[in-house]
């Protein structure tokens, strides 16, 4: 049935770590068994409201707004990376999901040196 199933995906989630949107990681790769498995992870909100973004990364940014309705109202673990200098223009991104933010845990990479975390 859908809902033991449901139940046995969101036991799939590592307990201990953000989700990203790689497509060979859980809740993603869920989605891409069977159309019966991608309808019920899809509608399962459970599974989408961890995410760690590289908002630095064009693909990761645009896949994350997919990814937060999922969530449908869910509320929601965040870790985001930024670049210093482009975090005002990435504020949208989040802006509709303000209220559902439960947990916020941010990272800033400064463009002018080379090391991950200045």
């Amino acid at each position: 049935p859908t809902e033991v199933l449901s139940h046995i995906f969101i036991y799939c989630l590592p307990q201990d770590k953000y989700l990203t949107s790689a497509s060979r990681q859980v809740p993603m790769l869920l989605t891409r068994i069977c159309r019966r498995w991608r309808d019920i992870a899809v509608d399962t909100p459970s599974l989408w409201c961890r995410l760690f973004v590289d908002v630095c990364d064009d693909q990761a940014a645009f896949s994350c707004d997919s990814w937060l309705q999922r969530s449908q109202r869910r509320p929601l673990s965040l870790r985001l990376k930024f670049v210093t200098n482009d975090m005002v223009d990435q504020r949208s991104l989040l802006q509709p999901y303000l209220n559902q933010i439960s947990l916020l845990y941010i990272q800033f990479r400064s463009t002018y040196c080379d090391v991950p975390f200045c």
